[in-house]
């Protein structure tokens, strides 16, 4: 679990004779001044990992031109991971759950609350997504700012795939906008920052890559929604909490921001995953077992996000109005027609 993430972040120091750490530490310490700004839940915007990149003689000139930008994606999700380095490890029944939970319209005031700069999920499904036809086995979750190259700034939510051979061949993040509600809606503005007129229709057109992207993105959103509220629940319980490190001050070199003797890891889901799969038992003896041909047959009804709202909705006179706030829930699956026999 700790070895794929650790080998990318290895990988991309060794890319350049003077780490860039200290330069984005230099960079961060600047937010805030002379109209320098960027969203604080964003490690660092585009154009820093971009002016880095570019400058760095130890790649061939050829290579920045035709690559950058995925490279820059890979650079931006390991300098955002390296100050924490959480890995958080979902159970593989939540996965598959997660994979099946529908997701059209997103609670993007709930998207933008990850407690930290950027996680990484291993996948333990091989099989159901592929980066060009190699199985990913792992996805970094951060914010990104798209500041850069005449963009104008706007703070997204970006999904990095990792496969086997992330370590020496980056790959490309997708994003959602966050000031898009609808799935679609938020992946097409993101795009459409990074991609010409032509290429935009192009993609428009054809219509089973826009339903597999739909597919991808919807089970990214579900768990980074997973994670997100899952770590809500522990705070609200009074556990140890993910967030964001904090940055020391060095007389010498000012404001920096140290990585940890090794990575965090957080397991979630255990429970959950386990009644899933006792369901699943329970499921196969009650529909080899069962007769009745009026009964709905035995199975297992997907689960699906619940949102809700929290806070004062009508504010009355001499009562202090409590700021009103998106929350959501993971229903996970339910048993349905399973009979008190098939429990035994």
């Amino acid at each position: 679990i700790y070895d794929i993430p650790l080998a990318i972040l290895n990988a991309q120091t060794a890319n350049f004779a003077v780490p860039p750490w200290l330069f984005f530490d230099e960079i961060r310490a600047k937010r805030g001044k002379n109209d320098f700004n960027w969203d604080k839940r964003v490690f660092l915007p585009d154009m820093a990992y971009q002016f880095v990149y570019r400058q760095n003689p130890t790649i061939p000139q050829t290579v920045k031109a035709s690559s950058w930008e995925i490279s820059t994606d890979m650079l931006a999700a390991i300098s955002a991971w390296r100050p924490s380095q959480d890995i958080i490890w979902i159970d593989y029944d939540v996965l598959l759950a997660l994979y099946d939970t529908p997701v059209d319209r997103i609670p993007t005031e709930i998207l933008g609350r990850l407690p930290s700069y950027c996680v990484y999920v291993p996948l333990s499904i091989h099989g159901i997504a592929k980066h060009e036809n190699k199985d990913i086995i792992g996805i970094f979750i951060y914010y990104g700012d798209t500041l850069a190259r005449g963009r104008e700034s706007k703070t997204e939510i970006r999904f990095l795939p990792v496969t086997i051979d992330s370590i020496t061949q980056p790959t490309s993040s997708t994003s959602l906008s966050l000031d898009k509600s609808d799935l679609k809606e938020a992946f097409l503005a993101s795009l459409r920052l990074r991609t010409s007129e032509k290429e935009m229709q192009e993609y428009l057109t054809t219509n089973t890559r826009i339903d597999s992207d739909m597919r991808y993105m919807g089970w990214m959103v579900s768990i980074a929604l997973y994670v997100i509220t899952e770590f809500e629940k522990l705070h609200e319980d009074g556990k140890e909490r993910l967030e964001r490190p904090y940055a020391k001050y060095i007389k010498k070199s000012g404001w920096r921001l140290f990585p940890p003797k090794k990575p965090r890891l957080w397991e979630l889901g255990k429970e959950v995953g386990n009644a899933i799969r006792e369901m699943k038992n329970k499921e196969t003896v009650a529909t080899v077992s069962t007769g009745d041909r009026n009964s709905p047959r035995p199975h297992i009804r997907r689960g699906h996000w619940h949102t809700y709202w929290t806070g004062t909705r009508i504010i009355k006179e001499g009562k202090e109005p409590i700021p009103r706030m998106a929350s959501a829930r993971w229903l996970p699956p339910i048993p349905v027609a399973l009979k008190e026999e098939t429990e035994e």
